[in-house]
């Protein structure tokens, strides 16, 4: 919190490069773990054996590419309707 508080300054920055080569930050593939997980809770060969035909809206979401890789390994007749991302969230509606 101190260094939020002081706009991150005492936080030492290098390039991507740099830091990947340093030994100290590997790349790691979180995706695939959790979409193979996702058989552990849901019952994916039931849907896949379905034959469903899926639409997904990810809502603009970093969750889009999940859905391919789900799409993918499952083996899914699964379309994305809405594979743009929103960083702006402008397709949420404000309550009143």
């Amino acid at each position: 919190n101190a260094l939020l508080a002081d706009g991150l300054k005492g936080v030492k920055r290098i390039p991507l490069d740099a830091a990947l080569a340093s030994g100290h930050v590997k790349e790691q593939d979180l995706v695939q773990p959790f979409v193979e997980g996702l058989a552990d809770i849901v019952d994916m060969a039931a849907i896949q054996k379905a034959g469903l035909t899926l639409g997904v809206d990810p809502l603009g979401g970093s969750g889009i590419e999940y859905w391919k890789r789900i799409a993918q390994h499952y083996n899914l007749n699964l379309t994305l309707v809405n594979d743009q991302v929103d960083q702006t969230f402008r397709f949420m509606h404000l309550d009143k």
